[in-house]
C-alpha cells in the first residue's frame, strides 16, 4: 500500500503482513467516516490512514568493510570508523560495502550510491550493499552512500569516505623529476665531451701548425 503526497510528490510505501495475499484491483470503499476497505481473495481488509504511523526515521549508513582484489582489506580500525581510504595503484578493484542502521523492518532497506569524479549521477541499487570499481584513474575521490527505509525515506545526510588511488612511481612528480635530472645529466655529459674533442682537435691543429713553420 502507498500514500502519494501531491505537495511533495512524493510516495510513502506501507509494508503489508505476509498473510495478505492478494487485492483485488477494483475492489474498494471509503466510507464517510475516512475509513478505507480493500477487497482481497482471504477477504475484505479496512484501515483509517490516521491510524497508520509512518516511520520517518531515515536509516543512518556506516561503512561495513572494504575490499580489494576481493579479499577483504585491512582498515586498521573498525570500517565504521574510516573516512578515508588509500590505495595503490595495484588495488586496481575494491569494492566498498555499507549497510542502513534501520532494525525496524531491514529487509525493506533501499541504497544508491555515486563516487564524485566518476559517476555523473546517483546509482540507485535495490538492497544491494556493496559498490565496486575497477581500473580507476589515480586521484582523490569522494564515495557517498545514502539509504532509505521501507517506506522510501531516505537519508539527509549521505556517508561519505574519502578514496584516494596512488599512481605508480613512474606517474610521480618525483620520478619525472629524476627523469628530468637524468636527461639534463647525460646532456651535459654529451656537451662536455664535445668540448673536450674539439679542444684536443684544436691543440693538434696548433701543434701541427707550429712544426710546419718551424720547418
Amino acid at each position: 500500500i502507498s500514500r502519494f503526497d501531491p505537495k511533495s510528490e512524493t510516495f510513502l510505501h506501507f509494508p503489508i503482513k505476509h498473510d495478505v495475499k492478494e487485492f483485488n484491483t477494483t475492489a474498494s470503499y471509503l466510507n464517510d467516516e475516512g475509513r478505507i476497505y480493500f477487497g482481497g481473495v482471504n477477504g475484505i481488509y479496512g484501515f483509517h490512514p490516521q491510524e497508520i504511523a509512518a516511520d520517518t526515521a531515515a536509516p543512518r549508513v556506516v561503512l561495513t568493510g572494504v575490499k580489494v582484489l576481493n579479499e577483504p582489506y585491512d582498515l586498521g580500525v573498525s570500517p565504521e570508523f574510516v573516512r578515508e581510504v588509500r590505495l595503490s595503484h595495484r588495488d586496481y578493484v575494491f569494492s566498498l560495502e555499507f549497510a542502513g542502521l534501520q532494525f525496524i523492518r531491514p529487509t525493506g532497506n533501499r541504497y544508491a550510491y555515486q563516487l564524485v569524479g566518476f559517476d555523473r549521477d546517483w546509482q540507485y541499487v535495490g538492497d544491494k550493499r556493496e559498490a565496486t570499481y575497477t581500473n580507476l584513474d589515480p586521484g582523490y575521490y569522494t564515495f557517498r552512500v545514502k539509504a532509505s527505509n521501507s517506506e522510501g525515506v531516505w537519508s539527509k545526510e549521505p556517508l561519505e569516505v574519502a578514496i584516494y588511488l596512488a599512481p605508480p612511481y613512474w606517474r610521480t612528480g618525483w620520478f619525472y623529476g629524476l627523469v628530468a635530472l637524468v636527461a639534463f645529466g647525460l646532456g651535459y655529459a654529451v656537451y662536455r665531451n664535445w668540448q673536450h674533442r674539439r679542444y684536443l682537435k684544436q691543440q693538434k691543429e696548433v701543434a701541427e701548425q707550429s712544426t710546419h713553420y718551424k720547418s
